[in-house]
């Protein structure tokens, strides 16, 4: 007869069964975790804290996973993969400044800057006292064409951390897209002073000094940073004309 083969599980059993089964799906879920938290590369990460982020239901465990997925989005410039993860990282905690810190990097990188700013504002009301809000909304404003602010924005985060390299660098930029160029070119020396490795101080020094028309500091400046970076063709491109400049002088 149908059914007749059916047979009750006693019930200390399926307990047992059940038990066993809710252990192995802790240890899944704990091996997982451990696996996105060891990630190296931005596509392991992704990969591996996708998993979590697809199982797991423990706040401090999707916290992680949200975190090291969008920011592996913003190294693989998958800006809007970021955002949608750094959105779920805010919902879960929304006092956490740094959080809106990353949302801001990847909707300037799309283009969003209104959003942007606003996240730039949220993290410096979050974290008035640090420098790294500053600089973001610099990096916005400076996008934004808003270069009286974004120097604005960059000397307080120098004023906060007076040895941050990356801003002054950025302040130098903008100083030298401004006509500012012997402000641009003490701001790119000063990080030098601070890091000699500061490459990209180099560049861009290199680059004020040629149109400042010294062409013999451009050209010490470009071709120590072509040792680093023998393709950048901007570079390339200056340095050539530098060789050319100085002799355009003699007639």
């Amino acid at each position: 007869m149908p059914g007749a083969m059916i047979r009750k599980v006693p019930a200390h059993i399926g307990l047992a069964i059940l038990t066993s089964s809710l252990v192995l799906v802790s240890a899944v879920r704990a091996d997982s975790f451990s696996a996105c938290s060891r990630a190296n590369t931005a596509f392991e990460k992704v990969d591996l804290c996708s998993v979590v982020i697809l199982h797991s239901r423990q706040a401090q465990q999707l916290e992680r996973a949200y975190l090291r997925r969008g920011n592996a989005y913003l190294e693989l410039s998958r800006f809007a993969d970021a955002v949608n993860d750094f959105d779920s990282l805010i919902r879960i905690d929304p006092k956490i400044a740094g959080y809106y810190d990353n949302r801001q990097r990847a909707l300037k990188s799309l283009g969003r800057f209104g959003e942007a700013l606003n996240d730039a504002n949220m993290t410096i009301r979050l974290a008035p006292t640090y420098s790294f809000g500053y600089r973001s909304r610099g990096n916005v404003s400076d996008a934004m064409g808003r270069y009286d602010d974004a120097i604005a924005d960059y000397t307080k985060a120098i004023s906060i951390e007076t040895r941050d390299v990356g801003v002054l660098i950025d302040r130098g930029k903008t100083f030298s897209k401004t006509g500012r160029d012997r402000e641009a070119v003490a701001d790119f020396s000063h990080a030098i002073d601070i890091n000699g490795n500061a490459m990209v101080a180099f560049r861009e020094r290199g680059l004020v000094y040629k149109k400042l028309g010294d062409f013999a500091a451009s050209m010490a400046d470009l071709s120590w940073f072509t040792r680093s970076a023998p393709t950048d063709q901007e570079v390339v491109s200056a340095y050539r004309g530098n060789a050319i400049g100085p002799v355009r002088y003699r007639y």
